[in-house]
């Protein structure tokens, strides 16, 4: 889907209607995963995996708050769009991905798959990784292109995933 500077300013509102659709695809899939796994209740995960799964929700939870943290601390500066480079994206977790709430997300969602000892749920997770991914994220870059240019080009150059 290709954005417009017209679409985006009149639009302001439009990435965060994005980011919600794609958080909610994580939420439908944890429940679905839930009452999936309730009439096909796969079990294939040792001990070992539910305690993993601890360790990613913990994990899911700090990367989450961070990303979130660290975007509302660069949104606070208020630059001019033109003044903008690739170094004002690269900030907390956001030197090392592109999307880390998306990345914390499916995290925490395999995180209670493994916890629950759920090969739906887990695979509900990765399921709405990939939805997310191919679809909301794609979405989310196209329309900071439209908005940041060079900046943000520049910025998916360095910053692979």
């Amino acid at each position: 889907m290709i954005y417009n500077d017209q679409m985006i300013t009149s639009s302001p509102g439009r990435i965060h209607e994005v980011l919600g659709h794609s958080y909610t695809v994580y939420f439908v899939a944890i429940i679905a995963g839930f009452i999936a796994d309730s009439f096909f209740p796969f079990r294939i995960f040792s001990s070992f995996f539910m305690s993993l799964g601890f360790v990613f929700m913990v994990f899911a939870s700090f990367l989450i708050y961070w990303a979130q943290h660290t975007s509302g601390r660069t949104a606070s500066l208020r630059k001019n769009i033109s003044e903008i480079t690739a170094k004002d994206f690269r900030q907390g977790p956001y030197v090392f991905f592109r999307s880390p709430t998306h990345i914390g997300l499916f995290f925490l969602s395999f995180g209670v798959g493994l916890m629950a000892n759920s090969a739906v749920i887990a695979s509900a997770a990765l399921i709405a990784f990939l939805v997310t991914h191919f679809k909301y994220v794609r979405e989310e870059e196209a329309i900071l292109l439209a908005r940041y240019g060079n900046a943000y080009r520049d910025y998916k150059k360095i910053v692979r995933f």
